[in-house]
C-alpha cells in the first residue's frame, strides 16, 4: 500500500468502529450493554491485524521518517560490544536489533516486532483492565490523538510508553510480580519512561487519593504559567530523545507541536479526564483501587510535563501521560456503575471523542 494510505485507512478503521459502537451504546438505554459482556476476541484479532498491517509499512521519509531512520541504522548493521552498553545506554533497543539481523530478519520483520509488541502491550492492557468491554476500549485508543502517530513515528517511545501502561495496569490489577520486570523494559528502552515509573510508584504507594494528585496538578499548573519562561531559559539544551527524532508526523502535525511558550491548547487536552477523575472519585466516591492509581498517575506524569511546557518538543514529555488517556477515561465507564443511563453516556463520551481527534488532526 502507498504510504500516504496509511493515515487515512487507519482513521476510517477507527472511525468506522467509534462510530459503530458510539451510536450502538447511544441508542441504548439504560445500563443494559454496560452489564452484558461482549465477545473480545474478534476486537483483539481486528487489533492485532491494524498491527501487522502497520508494522509491514514501507520506508517512507516522508511519511514515516523516524521508521526510515531506524532503518537506515538497521540496514547499516553497525556491531556494538555488549559490555560496551550501561544503565546510561537505551540498551534493549539497541540489543534488540542486534539480536533480530543476527536471526536473519529483515528491517521489515524487526519493525513488525516492534509494533506487534506496541499493540499486544496495549490489547493485554485493555483485556487486564477491562475484560467485559474490551472493544469499547480499543475504540477508545485506536481514536485516540496520538496512538497511530507513535506507532509509526517516534516509535521506541511510543513502544516504552506502551509497555509502561502494561506495567501500570499490573501495578492496579496484579499480580504486582510483574511490575518491576515491565518497569525495567520500558525505561531500557527509553529512558523517559522514568517519569511515568515515578508517577505510578507515587500514586501507589504516596499519594494514594487522586483528589491529592489533581491538587499536585493544580500547583503545577499556577507554577507553569508563572515560571514557564524560567524553566525553559534554565534548560536552554533540554532535549528528552534527540537521536533519530523526525518532526515529520504529518498526520498529527508535529510541526505545531514543536513549538516552544505556553501552549493553552494542550492544557485544555490534558484536561479532558479531570472531571471525570473528579466525578467518579470525589464527588461519587465510586472509584476503586485500581481506577485510584490509574487517575492519579495520570495526573502526576502530567502535572511534570506542566512544568516543562515551556521547553522545545514539551510534547514528548505530555505523550508519556498522554498515552493513558483512553485507559482513564474508559476504565470508570466500562466498570463502574455511575448513571442511571450509563449505556448512553459510553456512547457520547466515545463520539465525542472520536470528534476531538478529528478535530485536532
Amino acid at each position: 500500500m502507498e504510504s500516504a494510505l496509511y493515515w487515512p485507512v487507519y482513521l476510517s478503521i477507527a472511525c468506522v468502529l467509534s462510530l459503530g459502537l458510539g451510536t450502538l451504546y447511544c441508542m441504548e438505554p439504560g445500563n443494559n450493554l454496560y452489564k452484558r459482556p461482549m465477545p473480545s476476541f474478534i476486537p483483539g484479532l481486528l487489533f492485532l491485524a491494524i498491527g501487522v498491517w502497520l508494522g509491514l509499512r514501507p520506508f517512507s521519509g516522508i511519511y514515516f521518517g523516524d521508521t526510515y531512520n531506524y532503518a537506515m541504522v538497521y540496514e547499516m548493521g553497525i556491531d556494538i560490544d555488549p559490555a560496551s552498553l550501561g544503565w546510561r545506554d537505551e540498551w534493549l533497543w539497541i540489543m534488540a536489533m542486534g539480536w533480530c539481523r543476527e536471526a536473519g530478519l529483515s528491517a521489515h520483520g524487526f519493525f513488525l516486532i516492534v509494533e506487534l509488541a506496541y499493540m499486544g502491550s496495549t490489547l493485554l492492557a485493555a483485556i487486564k483492565l477491562m475484560p467485559k468491554h474490551v472493544g469499547v476500549a480499543l475504540a477508545f485508543v485506536l481514536c485516540s490523538a496520538m496512538f497511530y502517530a507513535y506507532g509509526v513515528n517516534g516509535i521506541r517511545s511510543g513502544l516504552s510508553c506502551q509497555i509502561m501502561v502494561l506495567a501500570i495496569t499490573y501495578l492496579c490489577k496484579g499480580p504486582r510480580f510483574w511490575v518491576f520486570p515491565l518497569m525495567i523494559v520500558a525505561y531500557s528502552l527509553h529512558h523517559s519512561a522514568a517519569l511515568q515509573i515515578a508517577s505510578a510508584l507515587g500514586a501507589c504507594y504516596v499519594l494514594k487519593k487522586p483528589s491529592y494528585a489533581m491538587a499536585v496538578w493544580v500547583a503545577a499548573l499556577l507554577l507553569s504559567i508563572v515560571f514557564s519562561g524560567v524553566i525553559a531559559e534554565a534548560l536552554p539544551s533540554f532535549d528528552l530523545d534527540s537521536r533519530l527524532q523526525t518532526n515529520d508526523v504529518r498526520e498529527i502535525d508535529m510541526e505545531q507541536f514543536s513549538h516552544q511558550g505556553y501552549r493553552w491548547d494542550f492544557v485544555l487536552y490534558s484536561m479532558l479526564p479531570l472531571p471525570l477523575i473528579w466525578e467518579v472519585c470525589v464527588r461519587r466516591k465510586a472509584s476503586n483501587r485500581a481506577y485510584e492509581i490509574l487517575a492519579a498517575t495520570y495526573c502526576l506524569c502530567n502535572a511534570a510535563w506542566l512544568l516543562l511546557i515551556g521547553v522545545p518538543y514539551s510534547n514528548r514529555i505530555g505523550y508519556l501521560s498522554w498515552c493513558m488517556m483512553p485507559f482513564v477515561i474508559a476504565y470508570p465507564l466500562l466498570n463502574l456503575t455511575l448513571w442511571q443511563h450509563q449505556d448512553r453516556a459510553i456512547g457520547l463520551i466515545l463520539l465525542g471523542y472520536l470528534v476531538l481527534t478529528l478535530f485536532i488532526t
